[in-house]
């Protein structure tokens, strides 16, 4: 049974696995290629709102389900906006996916890549270095061709039993990057600037880019959010909270001296320690029993 299995097990790493799009699994991936303080979250609610309660935002890629086979009126467009494009430009990183497996490589790279905020790893920065003066095409290809990456990939990959449809997956990744907010279309053989943009406006920018897009796209689309790891966001404003708290305790003490004996307060003051030391399941709670102090106080 072993020696049946073995040639499978070599096809599974000699080849790129379809990763089935799920915030875990490309979280995980991203853990796997060495990035650092990074989660993925699909943007299942899109409205303006929704996106800055995510910020830090390092970027937002769509992902768009296919058939493999693309229309006339798809070419038309898509030769129509490679005029448009900034051919030649390489300071931004880009390449082109050429083979449909390695989809979630390709919508990662690009905002991982173009990102000065992101702890990315040895591996990513030494393909970053080696492939800086090659064209997308050539960069596709030796993405496809690096072995880190495909072994990155395929340790996500679930198999299921039984006879499974091939779903076929292209991306779209959007990013901030040198003043300008870019789209870099895997399809595409360059990648295109959209419009002038800060880190204020960056996000409301996108949004307006990204209602048109959706309108457009006639396929399946999901869109994923590249951000800041929670527990990390959580931390910080608890930190930042208890500084204040602190503050205002220590103002109490000397204008107030009975502020502590209410009841309610020594009620909000365990829950705030036991979320304190519980910050990784409960970080968000502890903000928000912290709030309820300090508007108490």
């Amino acid at each position: 049974m072993t020696k049946s299995m073995a040639p499978d097990n070599q096809r599974q790493q000699s080849h790129w696995q379809t990763l089935q799009p799920d915030p875990g699994t490309l979280t995980k991936l991203c853990s796997n290629l060495e990035t650092q303080g990074i989660q993925i979250e699909e943007l299942k609610s899109f409205d303006k709102e929704t996106m800055n309660s995510l910020k830090p935002v390092y970027g937002v890629f769509m992902l768009i389900k296919h058939n493999n086979k693309r229309s006339l009126e798809e070419e038309q467009l898509t030769k129509k906006e490679e005029n448009k494009s900034s051919q030649n430009n390489r300071q931004i990183y880009f390449s082109q996916q050429i083979t449909h497996e390695a989809y979630a490589i390709h919508a990662l790279s690009h905002i991982l890549l173009n990102s000065d905020e992101i702890e990315i790893g040895n591996e990513l920065n030494r393909f970053k270095q080696i492939s800086q003066n090659l064209t997308s095409l050539l960069r596709g290809i030796t993405l496809m061709n690096n072995q880190h990456f495909r072994k990155a990939n395929n340790s996500c990959f679930i198999s299921k039993k039984g006879p499974q449809k091939q779903v076929c997956y292209y991306s779209i990744s959007y990013v901030r990057y040198n003043g300008y907010l870019w789209e870099l279309d895997a399809f595409k053989k360059n990648p295109s600037r959209l419009v002038a943009c800060n880190e204020s406006n960056w996000l409301d920018n996108l949004y307006t880019i990204l209602s048109q897009r959706r309108e457009m796209e006639k396929s399946s689309v999901s869109l994923w959010t590249v951000i800041e790891d929670r527990n990390r966001v959580y931390q910080r404003k608890l930190v930042e909270k208890d500084y204040i708290k602190k503050q205002i305790e220590n103002r109490l003490d000397m204008y107030r001296p009975d502020w502590r004996s209410h009841d309610e307060v020594f009620r909000w003051q365990e829950e705030y320690r036991h979320s304190i030391n519980n910050n990784m399941q409960m970080g968000t709670c502890a903000v928000n029993r912290n709030d309820e102090l300090l508007s108490f106080i």
